[in-house]
This record gives C-alpha cells, sequence and structure tokens, in this order.
C-alpha cells in the first residue's frame, strides 16, 4: 500500500515478456479489495503476509469459507549460522540482509542465531560489527536508506530504546534514517520477544 509501483513495473515485466493475461494478477486496495478477493467464488486458497492483526481477520474469513489459508502475521526471518561457516561471506550476508532496504522488506533476516560456541562464533561476530559500523545513513552504495515514513521511524525507535545495550540512532528529521543496530548477547525483555 506504501510502495505500490514496485509491483506495478513487475505487472508490466510479466506482460512485456509475453505471460498470457490471467497469469499474474496484480489488485491494489485495502480492506475493501480483500475481502472481495477472498470472498470471491473463483479464489480457492489465499496467501497473506502483513501484521499479525490482518491475517488473523484475513484466516478467519478464510476459514469460514472454507477456502485454503496462509496467513503469516508478523513474522521474523532468522539466520542460523553454523561453527564451519565462511566467515567473510557469511558476515556479508548477514549484514546486507538486514541492512538492505533499511531492513523492510519481506526477506530482511533480522534474527542471528549462532549455533555452538567458540572462537569462529566470536570471529563471526566480530566481523558482523565491523561490517555493520561501516554502513552509513545515506541513499548511495554501501549506505542505508530511510525507513518509509515518520510512523515507521517512530515504531523502530521505540523498539530500539526498550531493547537492552543499544545506542541511540542520530535523529535524522527530513528522511528517516538508523544507523545499524545490533543486539548482542541480551537477556531477552519483552520489547526483544515481540519484535
Amino acid at each position: 500500500e506504501k510502495v505500490p509501483l514496485t509491483m506495478r513495473r513487475v505487472a508490466e515485466l510479466f506482460k512485456e515478456a509475453g505471460f498470457p493475461d490471467g497469469v499474474f494478477n496484480m489488485v491494489q486496495g485495502t480492506r475493501e479489495a480483500v475481502e472481495s478477493l477472498i470472498d470471491h467464488k473463483d479464489v480457492k486458497a489465499v496467501t497473506f503476509v502483513g501484521s499479525s492483526p490482518v491475517a488473523n481477520i484475513v484466516a478467519d474469513r478464510c476459514h469460514n469459507l472454507n477456502k485454503r489459508v496462509t496467513a503469516l502475521g508478523g513474522a521474523k526471518n532468522h539466520l542460523i549460522a553454523l561453527p564451519d561457516c565462511e566467515i567473510d561471506g557469511a558476515s556479508s550476508d548477514i549484514v546486507v540482509s538486514y541492512a538492505g532496504c533499511a531492513g523492510q522488506r519481506c526477506m530482511a533476516a533480522s534474527v542471528l542465531l549462532l549455533a555452538g560456541e567458540g572462537p569462529k562464533q566470536d570471529e563471526l561476530l566480530k566481523k558482523v560489527l565491523e561490517k555493520a559500523a561501516k554502513i552509513d545513513p545515506g541513499t548511495g552504495p554501501g549506505q542505508m536508506g530511510p525507513v518509509i515514513d515518520a510512523a515507521s521511524h517512530k515504531k523502530i525507535l521505540g523498539y530500539i530504546e526498550a531493547a537492552e545495550n543499544v545506542f541511540r540512532p542520530p535523529n535524522y528529521i527530513s528522511f528517516h534514517f538508523f544507523s545499524a543496530h545490533l543486539l548482542v548477547r541480551v537477556t531477552f525483555s519483552p520489547a526483544c520477544r515481540r519484535r
């Protein structure tokens, strides 16, 4: 709803590539559009990714109509680093995963689990921290761009302020930037568990 032009371009590319009408359909809208799709007799299954409250609404509506549904709400992606991982490549992939698109994409990994303990895991964590420290706010290569709006900025800042062992990022007024943040070996406070 906030960045519809990207998927519109994807739809155009499908058409330009010669896909037949009906293979890829894009419908933009809010609650009315969603309910219309769910309720349509030709729709047999629904997949949804978004907030947990809306995922529950979508799932309930589908269940009431005996339709198959996968409704993912508030999902977080996890990365697991095994002791035999290649440190430089893994650390780069980890940082790019959570910092790309300011972390506001469905495949951003926000949780890193280090399997086992030892010097290799410590080395990986050190490398991740080094690479994260080099990310500056901005829109150029190697920089982390702004989050989409002031509401998102406020929400993320609340998570950071509620978590342990973190620092407050610079507060940019005209654009909503964050510097890269890592919570390292924190005791899981309620705020950390929620986000």
